[in-house]
């Protein structure tokens, strides 16, 4: 689900707690808001929970099974505080990415901005100057010249062979199977593997919290989430999770056929589920998890800020090299 629908459906549900946390019953409170589809569906009887996934509004699983059982619980008011809370929190948490990734982009974007300028305005005076010189320039420099015409004056088939060599290469980053092995290869990386692995783990221990507090059976709260992962193999581990459970198996010991969590998390589980404390451990781990995450980015952007400027600095210094290339062959010919 994208930030932007994220803030929407978090407007949405704060509109609805402030309404009907001030004993307006919830037809009218969905009037009030201008949800007329919302509000017809509820006039007729049927229970939030179902009009939510009919007009397909709103329709994450865990927000659809707190409302459900807010419902069943006589509790509604409570789950939408904790649908709020829920959502709030990822969206701090996507703040927390784009902030990490910024100020990296932007210099980027500085930099290749600095380099096409470069190319076609800074080269072609030199290029005159080298012309009116009469000296022989040397291959990387006329290199430099070349790309430097191209771009000022491209042809129109080379232009349009560009053109269609990289819509063609954006429509096959854009397919599935190349998205899936693009995220296998970027998984490759230490640090990325680790901030996916821990926001997985928060995933499901957030999630489960949430669920296990508000009175549903653990069986139908590891359901909910096999809909909020796209990862095949969380989801196998989920219902393997549920197969085992089902069959008498606890949850620690089911815990231990997957690789849903690192052992020591596993051992948190563990203990906690003997001692019957199990949703508080998972809130815990969750905001343990969550901290973790934050300073996973952090390193995340402290390292690519330098590579960045390496990058940058090795392009615009080879093109800096390849203009003065003719001036100190010059030197040396005095």
């Amino acid at each position: 689900m994208g930030i932007k629908n994220l803030k929407s459906e978090l407007i949405f549900y704060q509109k609805l707690y402030t309404l009907y946390s001030t004993n307006i019953n919830l037809a009218e409170a969905l009037q009030i808001m201008d949800e007329i589809q919302l509000y017809k569906l509820i006039k007729d009887g049927i229970p939030l929970s179902n009009a939510i996934i009919i007009n397909n509004k709103h329709s994450d699983p865990v927000t659809i099974s707190l409302i459900k059982n807010g419902e069943q619980s006589g509790s509604l008011e409570l789950a939408v505080q904790q649908i709020i809370q829920r959502l709030n929190f990822k969206i701090e948490l996507f703040n927390e990415f784009k902030r990490a990734i910024t100020y990296p982009l932007i210099t980027l974007s500085i930099g290749i901005i600095i380099s096409i300028f470069m190319i076609i305005w800074v080269v072609p005076q030199f290029g005159n100057l080298f012309i009116q010189m009469g000296k022989s320039i040397p291959q990387y420099t006329k290199f430099l010249l070349q790309i430097s015409d191209f771009f000022r004056n491209p042809h129109p088939l080379i232009l349009i062979d560009t053109i269609f060599i990289v819509s063609g290469i954006v429509l096959l980053v854009t397919t599935k199977k190349v998205k899936e092995f693009l995220f296998k290869l970027a998984l490759k990386v230490p640090l990325i593997y680790d901030i996916f692995s821990r926001k997985n783990s928060l995933l499901i221990t957030q999630n489960l919290a949430i669920l296990i507090k508000s009175g549903i059976q653990i069986t139908e709260a590891i359901k909910c989430l096999q809909g909020l992962t796209r990862s095949i193999s969380t989801q196998n581990d989920l219902k393997i999770l549920i197969n085992l459970i089902s069959k008498g198996e606890t949850i620690s010991s089911s815990l231990e056929q997957t690789n849903l969590f690192n052992p020591k998390i596993k051992s948190l589980i563990a203990i906690a589920e003997h001692n019957g404390t199990l949703p508080d451990m998972l809130e815990s781990i969750s905001k343990q998890l969550s901290m973790e995450i934050r300073a996973s980015m952090q390193t995340c952007q402290q390292l690519l800020e330098p590579t960045f400027i390496v990058i940058l600095g090795g392009v615009i210094g080879s093109i800096m090299l390849g203009l003065y290339l003719p001036i100190f062959n010059l030197g040396n010919a005095i």
